[in-house]
């Protein structure tokens, strides 16, 4: 029985705090660094400490999107910014440093918001230069 209830509260804690199916299709977000191949951007999920890199964000529905972006390290809350999509389905972009200029080495995990409900989010490793 007690079993049955942990399992209730961890599916019940987890479908609240995933985005829903509908918003994951709308909405996208990610760190961006540029493709090897030389062909603009492409989603990353490692960086160099000292790189500044795109944080972007797109709504696949509409355009003028208001939205905010949070940087989060060991669950804490790092900093936040708010800006704007450009057009349906385009990529806004922001620098990573404008949202928060990390002092060590760790995961950042990038989240989303849209009228204050959570609709993507990211995660970074942000490694020491090497030497």
């Amino acid at each position: 029985m007690r079993t049955l209830r942990i399992a209730i509260v961890l599916a019940l804690a987890l479908a609240c705090a995933a985005p829903t199916a509908a918003q994951a299709a709308r909405y996208h977000g990610r760190a961006a660094g540029n493709n090897p191949n030389g062909s603009g951007l492409i989603g990353k999920h490692r960086f160099v400490s000292g790189d500044s890199y795109a944080v972007q964000f797109r709504d696949g529905q509409a355009a003028n999107t208001r939205y905010r972006a949070c940087a989060f390290m060991r669950g804490k809350r790092k900093g936040c910014t708010t800006s704007h999509t450009g057009g349906r389905n385009r990529w806004s972009t922001v620098t990573s440093d404008r949202i928060w200029q990390p002092d060590r080495v760790g995961r950042i995990v990038y989240r989303w918001y849209v009228d204050g409900k959570r609709v993507a989010s990211w995660s970074v490793n942000f490694e020491a230069e090497p030497e």
